[in-house]
């Protein structure tokens, strides 16, 4: 009986701290997300999102390192770890473009009537109508910004551009905006634009 009451206490001790390391992980990942998934646009806030995930990847990663040292339950240490760096180098190399990808997932619909507004108007209302949301290049055929993640001197916004043009290098970017430094395709018509001074 003492055996069977020990076996379970110690099940539980596991299932507690499994739950502790589930919970930092949770705490890491899911406010960023959160802010991806806002159905309006706040630049700043994104990119201390971004800075957030970034600087999670480091803590948690350190924190379950360190824990393996000060636990008895040296597995479980060691598997949230393991999960923590490969969480870290998915961060890392993807973050960005996924919470772009949510983003855009959610507002679309909200930047494509935008877009359909704009192509009904001319050029010298294009400015007014889009007012803080975007930017509308009067280009043939017409590219739109919209505001995404700015941060100091650099800033990422979603690119509505249907031609293909801004697919290049960064040499033809720059003749096409002095600002713009790289793109990454999302979709069909969408681009990550890397803008920064």
């Amino acid at each position: 009986m003492a055996v069977a009451e020990s076996s379970a206490m110690d099940q539980l001790s596991r299932h507690r701290v499994l739950l502790k390391y589930v919970t930092a992980i949770a705490a890491w990942w899911i406010p960023p997300f959160a802010v991806f998934a806002l159905p309006i646009d706040t630049p700043h806030l994104t990119a201390f999102a971004m800075l957030y995930l970034y600087a999670g990847a480091i803590w948690v990663s350190l924190a379950f390192f360190v824990s393996f040292f000060l636990t008895r339950q040296k597995q479980q240490a060691v598997g949230a770890f393991v999960v923590a760096v490969m969480l870290s180098l998915v961060a890392w190399h993807n973050g960005f473009t996924f919470g772009a990808r949510l983003h855009l997932f959610v507002n679309q619909s909200r930047y494509e009537a935008k877009i359909r507004e704009l192509q009904r108007v001319n050029s010298d209302e294009k400015s007014r109508l889009c007012g803080e949301e975007c930017d509308a290049d009067v280009t043939d055929p017409p590219m739109v910004v919209f505001h995404y993640c700015h941060a100091f001197l650099n800033w990422t916004d979603l690119v509505y551009e249907p031609s293909g043009k801004i697919d290049a290098s960064r040499d033809d970017l720059q003749k096409i905006n002095g600002y713009l430094r790289a793109t990454r395709r999302l979709s069909e018509n969408w681009y990550i634009g890397y803008f920064g001074d």
